[in-house]
């Protein structure tokens, strides 16, 4: 039997598991954005990442999503600055350095899997994750203050 990834995740709380078996070939997609509702007039109050997981085959389809983490950052970014993250070359740059580590992290998974790891697991790193975006909004936060002084 060949090695599939695995990856586990509670995706319906606290009290179930998911087990999810990715296939050889998926897409992970990294979109920041905000909790702004425009229809009803209600204006962001915070960020959001959210990181999808789909197969390649319709990977622009809702149903070809395996699955999806949501990272709520602890950093405090001003609301005035919202656009920044979400449509603007910090957000681009948290994007792309979110990626780059999501995609390390399972690679690194795999080439050192051992039997006593059966499977990823999103909770765990999704943790992991969270620093380290806390870390690049913070990094992307003081080249605003920078470039804003000057």
């Amino acid at each position: 039997m060949k090695n599939n990834l695995i990856f586990k995740a509670m995706e319906f709380g606290d009290d179930s598991r998911s087990i999810i078996i990715m296939p050889d070939h998926f897409e992970i997609h990294i979109e920041i954005t905000d909790n702004a509702d425009y229809e009803n007039h209600k204006e962001p109050t915070s960020l959001e990442v959210i990181i999808t997981f789909s197969r390649m085959e319709n990977h622009d389809y809702e149903e070809s999503v395996l699955t999806k983490v949501h990272i709520f950052p602890c950093v405090d970014v001003p609301v005035d600055l919202f656009g920044e993250f979400v449509i603007e070359k910090a957000g681009i740059n948290v994007e792309n350095a979110m990626l780059e580590r999501i995609c390390k992290d399972i690679s690194e998974f795999l080439t050192s899997m051992d039997e006593d790891e059966t499977s990823f697991d999103l909770e765990e790193y999704s943790n992991s994750w969270g620093c380290y975006l806390d870390k690049l909004i913070a990094e992307e936060l003081l080249i605003l203050e920078e470039t804003d002084i000057e």
